[in-house]
């Protein structure tokens, strides 16, 4: 199962803040097509439905040409037509653009730079970077140009209009197609132009970390210089954000995209590695980070007097690195206990024991405390952090019934907190963080509530439930249970087992002699632990399906979810190979096979693996 984790010792440093509102972003049924145009510069992200002129369609088409890295500034004093003079905005896009083929002019010498791109004209400029000319295409202008790029994807999500004009949306949409066509021998056309793919599939993650400036620390005196259109708080997209003093933030100023990450880690430094002349990086009550940045480096080398046994908090960025040291701070959190280890201290003078906890906003850390208290594991724990240690206590049993409004504001009489954090659990200790819309319109029973937090105005700022969604459980497909019991001499049955099964793509074998577990079959299973360990499988129930998308799947009329991280694989002979849902979402040509959880959970009854068959 996937699910958010990064071993951490926290404190989150508040301060002052910042709100961002973004502004409104176009409605793509892929949210990638908007945040990848703006990540390459080719929209701005602030009108989606103005119509594009040839000029802003030179611009659009060159910055996704393989010419991209080639275009220095907008004017450079070429004068091609009566109506493009040498200083003209986009002289130098327009020039690239027509001797490319992509554009041309007017029989009277003028390029009309103004007047709205249309759909002929934009499909065939397109068209021609990918190589077509109007000569290799079967049928009458444009009808040949627009069914060419239909068999291609180019159109994919759009509709074109003969004499038309087409809107930055339409655009956008078409540039992000462009990006996946195929070019043959497992080869797209983003790959050409340093745009990844995954699958034929835009990575926009990795688009977006190839271009982020940064990272930057937000101090009272700190300003972006633009109004984003998208915010991430650590990793998450949101409506809006706070920045606060000490968090660390990035940004991609073409997508005017701002990346936030509020973690931090505070405790005592072990060892500063190799040496304090030239640290590389650092540990911090057991766990070691690196350091990404010359300010961590500095603040943590002899120049600045830090030094082992010193008490810090280290601001971290987003590849877990250390962006920053400061002082440290206080924090307070609530989770589910995972496990737990003893060491003596470097001096042999006191025992360290550190805890791994789940907590609400669905990470895992590690907390470090002294003494020999155990801990086990699926405890609900809420855990106090300050420069002057680490108290890790006992959460008490609180519960509450009732159903979550529709807009998933509320539980019964009890509003929630706007920054509310919600997480459930299973029985064996797993934890994942959730939306509250993943409860909406949900009935909970005082078994599917292990305790709440309020906020100083009575609403409920952490909620930690137990088997609410499934959400928490691990899931995979058994590919082979066979067990073998046999009767011997002396009247005592010999027991032995083995069972074969994927889970996130990797095929483990259970071996076992003396015991088994209860009667699986082939198919989906949700994967059960007793205090880390297997314990056993549960039978999903599986639906042959009719189509499926990523986020629901028809059965003949009847409708089913499918789960945010449902694994998809390939069945091939006896492999089973994980691939994206897009990527075999054809029922014509492959049989489609999902199974859900069928357990009672309120919220459950979810799609976990789907297994893909060809026909």
């Amino acid at each position: 199962m996937k699910k958010r984790l990064l071993s951490l010792l926290m404190a989150v440093a508040i301060g002052c803040s910042l709100l961002i509102a973004p502004a409104q972003a176009a409605t793509f049924s892929n949210d990638n097509v908007a945040l990848s145009m703006q990540a390459l510069g080719v929209v701005d992200g602030t009108n989606w439905t103005s119509t594009v002129t040839r000029a802003q369609f030179a611009k659009m088409i060159m910055l996704v040409s393989d010419q991209r890295d080639n275009i220095t500034d907008y004017g450079t004093g070429y004068s091609l037509y009566s109506d493009v003079k040498s200083d003209y905005w986009a002289s130098a896009y327009i020039k690239l653009a027509v001797e490319a083929g992509y554009l041309s002019g007017y029989t009277d010498g003028s390029f009309r730079p103004d007047t709205a791109i249309t759909w002929e004209q934009g499909t065939m400029a397109v068209l021609t970077l990918l190589g077509y000319s109007p000569s290799s295409l079967t049928g009458a202008y444009p009808y040949a140009q627009f069914s060419q790029a239909t068999q291609i994807g180019l159109m994919n999500e759009l509709s074109p209009v003969s004499g038309g004009s087409m809107t930055t949306a339409n655009v956008a949409q078409m540039l992000y197609n462009l990006l996946e066509v195929n070019l043959g021998n497992g080869t797209y056309y983003g790959d050409t132009i340093d745009c990844p793919t995954i699958n034929g599939e835009v990575d926009y993650p990795s688009l977006m970390s190839e271009n982020l400036s940064g990272p930057y620390v937000w101090t009272s005196t700190s300003s972006l210089g633009f109004t984003p259109t998208s915010v991430y708080n650590n990793g998450t997209l949101t409506s809006s954000a706070v920045m606060d003093i000490n968090d660390v933030y990035y940004y991609n100023a073409n997508a005017k995209s701002v990346w936030i990450y509020t973690k931090a880690v505070s405790g005592t430094i072990d060892t500063i590695s190799p040496n304090a002349l030239s640290p590389t990086s650092v540990t911090v009550s057991g766990i070691t980070y690196s350091l990404s940045t010359s300010t961590a480096i500095t603040k943590l080398s002899y120049l600045s007097g830090t030094e082992e046994g010193d008490t810090v908090t280290l601001l971290l960025g987003l590849d877990g690195g250390v962006a920053d040291v400061a002082e440290a701070q206080d924090g307070m959190y609530y989770g589910v206990v995972q496990s737990y280890t003893q060491s003596l201290s470097s001096d042999d003078t006191e025992v360290k024991t550190y805890v791994s906890v789940t907590c609400t906003d669905g990470y895992t850390y590690t907390f470090s405390v002294t003494g020999t208290k155990t801990y086990s594991t699926g405890a609900v724990v809420s855990i106090q952090t300050s420069s002057s240690g680490t108290t890790i206590s006992s959460m008490s049993s609180k519960s509450i019934s009732g159903k979550v409004n529709s807009s998933g504001t509320a539980l019964g009489d009890y509003d929630f907190a706007s920054n509310i954090q919600i997480m459930d659990t299973d029985d064996d200790g797993n934890a994942v963080e959730i939306d509250t819309d993943r409860i909406a319109g949900v009935t909970l029973n005082s078994a599917n509530v292990r305790s709440y937090v309020l906020n100083s105005a009575g609403d409920i700022s952490h909620l930690i439930l137990k088997n609410a969604t499934g959400d928490a459980s691990p899931y995979g497909y058994m590919i082979s249970a066979d067990t073998n019991v046999s009767s011997s001499g002396t009247g005592l049955n010999s027991v032995s087992a083995s069972y074969q099964y994927v889970e996130d793509g990797v095929t483990k074998t259970i071996n076992l002699n003396g015991s088994m577990y209860a009667t699986i079959s082939n198919g989906g299973i949700s994967i059960t632990y007793d205090d880390g360990e297997l314990d056993g499988f549960k039978q999903l129930t599986n639906v042959t399906l009719s189509s499926a998308t990523t986020s629901s799947a028809l059965v003949g009329s009847t409708q089913y979810d499918v789960a945010d991280d449902v694994d998809v694989y390939m069945k091939i002979d006896d492999t089973y190979t994980l691939v994206s849902l897009s990527s075999v979402d054809d029922t014509d040509d492959y049989k489609l096979v999902g199974w859900y959880d069928n357990f009672g959970y309120p919220a459950g009854g979810q799609i976990r693996i789907i297994i893909a068959t060809a026909k």
